[in-house]
């Protein structure tokens, strides 16, 4: 195993960040008193980070299809 960083761990780090920012910014989204544009903030914050995982996912497998090739219908 070798301690250098490859591509792939920037794509699962920003995969991981954009997953823990879509848990926040849903619980945010679904908890969020007026006024509404809080709401709309963390929800479209929600959506993007959605994205962001489902491109980052796409990205891993693209990066290691043999053992990933299972993630693209979960991205899609």
């Amino acid at each position: 195993m070798s301690a250098a960083i490859e591509a792939s761990d920037g794509v699962l780090a920003a995969h991981i960040l954009a997953g823990a920012a879509g848990l926040v910014l849903g619980g945010a989204a679904l908890g969020a008193e007026p006024p509404p544009e809080y709401r709309s903030r963390a929800g479209a914050g929600y959506v993007w980070a959605v994205a962001a995982v489902a491109i980052t996912a796409i990205a891993l497998v693209a990066l290691d299809e043999r053992e990933l090739w299972w993630l693209v219908p979960l991205a899609v």
